[in-house]
């Protein structure tokens, strides 16, 4: 079974252990998120203009959203970026009316998927896939953008509220990497992580079919969990590694959500992925690989 592939995260494309100086992240002043706002604002004229487009920009409570998509559509786009914001908070127990970002997280939504790839070529100096719908793009500042492009009516079949529904995963999903990228510090996450977190929250909003039937029979298979934690960069991460990384975070998320985030946050904070397994499950990566295999054997659907 081929699992599509419609997003993708830079955050790590540089690998899983980049060298840089950890940074504990503090609330921004109100002038520091005016000066960050107003950078974007800059930012988004100069690719405009590269791109010869037109942008409106928008602002939410913690967005702003760059755009030439109808005005009809505004509406749309608000609700939906904000909706992507409480999911993830949900996942973190955190207030959705606590900012994360400094000032707000710049998106930038396009019509045409041509001008999306061409951002992505010429600006993010990304080369995507055809089926990839979205991503963020960050640094180890934590400090970085999301871009997409409308939904894919065609590619649904013609189906609008199919097309809508698979854009707001995507959404969702590169807005939880936006998200974590600047949570409590800018210690990058190990690939599998950062993934099944992130498909964790998307999935939880819009349940993907077939899934679940799918990890069960890798489970039942004899499938071992450990050649994903091999993985250090985007490239080597499939799209079929997907929602095996979704459910090795949910069986970790299974009996205890409050231990998840335990673990999450030490990894955020520096402690060593093994080292925080560990500390907060009082196991090590054959105990995760059991634990997984006793979870994704319960699974169907």
């Amino acid at each position: 079974m081929m699992i599509l592939l419609v997003g993708l995260s830079s955050d790590l494309a540089r690998g899983d252990t980049p060298s840089y100086t950890i940074v504990r992240y503090t609330p921004a002043s109100k002038q520091e998120a005016q000066a960050a706002i107003d950078q974007y604002k800059k930012d988004a004229a100069q690719v405009a203009e590269h791109l010869h487009l037109h942008f409106e920009a928008m602002e939410t409570d913690h967005f702003l959203i760059f755009t030439d998509w109808d005005p009809r559509e505004y509406h749309f786009l608000k609700e939906n970026v904000e909706a992507a914001y409480t999911a993830v908070c949900h996942q973190f127990d955190a207030s959705p009316n606590e900012n994360v970002f400094i000032g707000k997280l710049p998106i930038y939504m396009f019509s045409s998927h041509p001008d999306f790839e061409k951002f992505s070529a010429e600006i993010d100096h990304i080369k995507l896939s055809k089926m990839v719908a979205g991503y963020y793009s960050g640094d180890s500042s934590g400090v970085g953008h999301m871009a997409m492009w409308k939904p894919d009516v065609e590619a649904a079949g013609g189906n609008v509220h199919l097309a809508e529904r698979q854009w707001a995963y995507v959404l969702t999903h590169e807005f939880t990497h936006a998200y974590v990228a600047h949570y409590r510090t800018n210690v990058f996450l190990p690939r599998w992580l950062s993934e099944g977190v992130a498909e964790v929250v998307a999935n939880r909003q819009f349940p993907k079919a077939n899934i679940y039937d799918y990890v069960h029979r890798l489970a039942a298979s004899g499938y071992k969990i450990e050649r994903l934690f091999e993985h250090k960069d985007l490239a080597s991460f499939t799209a079929n590694d997907y929602p095996i990384a979704q459910t090795i975070v949910e069986a970790l998320v299974h009996d205890d959500p409050r231990v998840f985030l335990k673990y999450f946050n030490d990894i955020k904070d520096g402690m060593d992925p093994d080292d925080a397994l560990k500390k907060e499950y009082h196991t090590d990566s054959d105990g995760l690989q059991k634990a997984w295999k006793s979870y994704a054997l319960t699974l169907r659907g």
